[in-house]
């Protein structure tokens, strides 16, 4: 094969070598009879590797951190929804909540009226300790 002959005299670039090198390692190890990885210990060290290579990689990954921030991320509508659901008043009052951008009282379903926070302060709040953290 054309990419064999070319892989093993070192005459493709080095990418290319990276692409075929972990395949061929597998299937390598795994057809082997007396592979290095038959038993259950070794298994365990190879597995501990890997899994702190991943754990490593991750946090320096800028892709894996926007994908953890993305998962996190919290919209104004959202932020909301919760706020009416933690002070238990009904979903009809989201829109007025919403556009008002000042403290706000409604009576809940107990009757109370508690203080909910301005809205618009909140998310901005939330938004600027997340990019710190």
């Amino acid at each position: 094969m054309l990419v064999s002959a070319l892989l093993q005299e070192q005459l493709v670039q080095a990418e290319y070598n990276r692409y075929f090198k972990l395949p061929a390692m597998i299937h390598h190890q795994l057809s082997s009879e007396n592979s290095l990885l038959s038993t259950p210990l070794a298994m365990t060290s190879v597995y501990d590797s890997y899994f702190d290579y991943l754990k490593q990689s991750g946090q320096n990954n800028p892709f894996i951190k926007l994908i953890t921030l993305l998962q996190k991320w919290q919209s104004r509508l959202e932020l909301a929804r919760q706020q009416l659901k933690e002070h238990d008043i009904d979903e009809g009052w989201l829109n007025n909540y919403l556009y008002k951008n000042l403290e706000v009282k409604y009576t809940n379903r107990r009757g109370d009226t508690p203080l909910l926070p301005n809205i618009d302060s909140l998310y901005l709040k939330i938004r600027i300790n997340k990019l710190l953290s």
